[in-house]
């Protein structure tokens, strides 16, 4: 079966046609022409209608799928040419319209609750699709209505033609006409999602992938009802759905903007509405979504993946001078990240009580345990924990990286079994005890479990879990070099600015680097160590195994050869089926690439290796990491690469260059609020001129209203306080209604009249005798041209006579012997 989607690229064009084509449809899509697509989808330039082509694949498609709000023209041509076929073959016409063609219909409204609404709240009062007949739209989907109905008037026996009016959409990365300005807001951070008016009203919605099911059943199947309610059945108030986008990606407060104030907002119709509907034939669809606010997780797990908008979470280690903060403020720079690193934790919380102890202990150290817990804290605010981070050189050690990234949970029954089984074997193993350590292992193992409380086990955190691991290395010789130019300029610059000072606390001397080389290349042993210990157990668990498997084998073959000779033949033939025991040979163990601190990593993290020796390559190495780590996971995408850099390297600035930076400050904010007023005067202005221009425009119809309509309405409301009825509204309308119907019987038609039949007639006759002459002189120029034809072909028939006889004669002259004598000399005459 063919299908025609229009349009195909957008939101609901691009999921339907993927739907349709899963379910075996050869879908045929077609875009809506524009100047900016007109090169890449349109054959011609027409943004008034379909044109003859398009018109032509719709009537050899069985299924035709518009998206009505917004391509009416398009959508009304396409079911008119179905209608008007007359070929004998069927087709079904669906049309996607908008809850906006309900937006002003009357719903009663429901009583305030601190609850949750539930269904039964809505019993006799949620909008079902009998309905339909009174929806009133918003002035925006006017248009879209009559269409509506136009297309449900269209069914005929070989046009079934149906109407599926969706709630708003939401899911797969968000429809931009829809909620994505909240899920964009929220993801952002930057400022509080708002509540629109009271936030009270119920808005309909439905998945997206459940508006395809929709689609898809009508497809397939011949319901009789032509519109259909496509929502989810959950009645969700704006402000629970505000709430709930809040707390699950932004900071959990909102705001609210006043119902006055609405007027001046756009693109928020469909967020005020206020439509409870009941979904049309729900039992016949698996919905994909029992609605927005029970599965707002999902939905954000698939905002955030269509979008690219997913944490990028970087851990930098290295060597001291291997290039990592130069190249961590790049990329923080470049993909709108937050840079963290030990001094901008200990910054950010150096009013916390626990620091301040600490610093001023004996140590003078922040421990592993609080410098893991504020980097915690920094790593699930906002906006970290939806954009990402860079994490510049910490943490450093096994300790410090399980203290950061790792929880615990319950245990649960096995896992309980399987600890106390491993326990029991390693006591009973051979050699277990008392085993020496090895050479070298000082403080190689793992931190001790005793640590984890009974009953819980210690997992890796993936919601901070980084997401890529770059393990930045560079030579001995190009580190050492660049300390030393890093000590020349910090000593220059310092020189510059306080000669004979004591110079600033800096770690970029040449003790230090000593000092924290070694301990990096302390770490880097350990986990050497680390992995040639895992190697040992997995080679010690694999000659195990192959040990056992080998015994099982060797007393299955002695127990086979004590069995009779028929049994043994038919146990071998049962194991032929089902496979030889060769087969469940214990497999040849794969071994881990890297131990320790990065083996912690691997398996969660994409690990990076990275080479930084070379001055002048860091180019290249931009390049290198961005290809790995690929596009920013942001609206932005790539952005400057100078970032914070210069900022984590500040020099002081003398009082002389600062209190002219001051001054050059003031008078740019002293401009800018002079310009700022100025614009303020013009809009103010524009605004008074609008006014007076709407009002002079609007008194023609004001004085129709009031010569026309108000005298009629005034005196409908006296009478109505007079008789005072039970029903006022019903009694004014009645006094309209028969206002109307007496004017309409006094209402005399001037095409009625005589002298419009006259008329009428004149133009008749005229068209008449125009026809008449234009008949005449068309026999006229047919006649001329007949006769014209037979005199060349008469002229042309001449020639070719005279020609043949003259051919005829002169061959009977030339052969004759009166004409071959000399005596003859008489001239042959032409």
């Amino acid at each position: 079966m063919r299908a025609f989607v229009y349009p195909s690229d957008d939101f609901t064009g691009r999921a339907i046609s993927k739907k349709l084509t899963d379910e075996g449809f050869e879908v045929v899509g077609e875009t809506p022409c524009t100047k900016e697509n007109e090169s890449k989808h349109c054959q011609s330039f027409d943004t008034k209608g379909l044109s003859e082509d398009q018109l032509d694949v719709v009537a050899r498609s069985d299924v035709v799928i518009f998206s009505i709000y917004g391509n009416e023209t398009a959508s009304k041509e396409a079911v008119t040419h179905l209608a008007n076929l007359d070929d004998g073959s069927k087709h079904v016409f669906i049309g996607i319209s908008t809850p906006m063609t309900w937006a002003r219909t009357v719903v009663p409204s429901v009583e305030p609750r601190s609850d949750e609404l539930k269904e039964e709240d809505f019993n006799g009062i949620a909008l079902t699709d009998k309905d339909a007949v009174r929806r009133t739209p918003a002035a925006s989907a006017r248009v879209t209505l009559e269409v509506e109905n136009l297309i449900l008037r269209s069914n005929k026996p070989n046009l079934r033609a149906h109407v599926v009016c969706p709630g708003i959409l939401y899911g797969n990365g968000e429809c931009d006409e829809g909620f994505h300005t909240l899920w964009k807001s929220g993801w952002e951070a930057t400022q509080k999602l708002e509540v629109l008016g009271s936030g009270e009203n119920i808005i309909p919605t439905i998945h997206v992938g459940d508006l395809v099911s929709y689609v898809d059943f009508l497809a397939k199947n011949d319901p009789e009802m032509g519109y259909l309610l496509a929502v989810d059945g959950g009645y969700a108030a704006q402000q629970a759905i505000v709430e709930g986008i809040s707390n699950s990606l932004g900071a959990g407060e909102i705001g609210n903007i006043a119902d006055k104030e609405l007027f001046f907002r756009k693109g928020v119709q469909q967020l005020i509405i206020h439509l409870p509907m009941q979904p049309s034939i729900p039992e016949q669809i698996m919905f994909k979504s029992p609605g927005l606010i029970p599965s707002l997780q999902a939905v954000e797990k698939e905002y955030l993946e269509s979008r690219n908008l997913t944490p990028l979470k970087i851990l930098v280690m290295g060597p001291p001078m291997a290039g990592k903060s130069k190249l961590c403020c790049t990329l923080a720079a470049r993909y709108e990240l937050k840079h963290i690193d030990a001094r901008e934790i200990l910054q950010a919380n150096a009013e916390d009580e626990d620091v301040q102890r600490e610093l001023s202990g004996k140590g003078g150290r922040v421990s592993d345990q609080t410098m893991a817990k504020l980097c915690r804290l920094m790593l699930q605010g906002l906006p970290v924990r939806n954009r990402g981070y860079i994490l510049d050189g910490w943490p450093k050690t096994m300790e410090q990286a399980q203290a950061l990234f790792t929880t615990f949970r319950p245990m649960t029954p096995e896992e309980v079994s399987e600890k106390e089984s491993k326990a029991s074997d390693a006591s009973d193993r051979p050699g277990s005890k008392g085993k020496p350590p090895k050479k070298g292992a000082k403080n190689t193992k793992q931190p001790p479990e005793n640590d984890v409380p009974d009953g819980l086990k210690r997992v890796p955190d993936l919601d901070l879990f980084p997401n890529f691991l770059i393990r930045l290395d560079a030579a001995k010789e190009a580190m050492e070099r660049r300390v030393q130019n890093v000590m020349s300029f910090e000593a220059s610059e310092f020189a510059k600015l306080e000669a004979g000072g004591k110079p600033p606390p800096s770690h970029n001397n040449e003790k230090d680097f000593q000092r924290r080389s070694q301990a990096y290349l302390q770490e880097r042993q350990r986990d050497d160590t680390d992995l040639e210990e895992k190697i040992e157990e997995i080679e010690a668990e694999y000659q195990r195994q192959t040990t056992v498997f080998s015994e099982a084998k060797a007393k299955e073959k002695e127990l086979r050869e004590r069995m009779p000779l028929r049994r043994r033949k038919m146990l071998e033939e049962a194991m032929k089926e089902k496979g030889s025991l060769d087969e469940e040979l214990p497999m040849k163990p794969s071994f881990p690439k890297y131990g320790g601190f990065v083996g912690f990593f691997n398996g969660y993290s994409h690990v990076e290796e990275k080479d930084n020796t070379k001055d002048g390559a860091f180019d290249q190495l931009m390049e290198s990491i961005e290809t790995t780590l690929g596009p920013p996971h942001n609206y932005n995408g790539f952005v400057s690469s100078e970032g914070d850099c210069a900022s984590r390297n500040v020099t002081p600035v003398d009082p002389e260059t600062l209190a002219k930076l001051q001054g050059d400050r003031e008078k740019e904010l002293e401009a800018i609020s002079k310009l700022l007023q100025e614009e303020e005067a013009s809009i103010v202005e524009e605004r008074s001129y609008n006014d007076k221009l709407t009002h002079q425009r609007s008194q023609p119809l004001k004085r129709y209203l009031l010569s026309e309509v108000m005298p009629l309405i005034s005196m409908g409301l006296i009478e109505a306080c007079t008789v005072r009825p039970d029903d006022p509204v019903d009694f004014l309308a009645q006094k309209l209604l028969d206002e109307a119907n007496r004017r309409s019987d006094v209402y005399v038609d001037p095409y009625s009249s005589e002298v419009y039949t006259l008329q009428q007639e004149k133009i008749k006759a005229k068209e008449i005798r125009e026809e008449t002459r234009r008949r005449k002189a068309e026999e006229k120029i047919a006649r001329d041209e007949t006769a014209r034809s037979l005199a060349e072909g008469r002229r042309r028939l001449e020639k070719e006579e005279a020609e043949r006889r003259m051919t005829m004669r002169r061959a009977s002259i030339s052969t004759s012997p009166k004409a071959l004598s000399p005596r003859n000399t008489t001239p042959i005459p032409v």
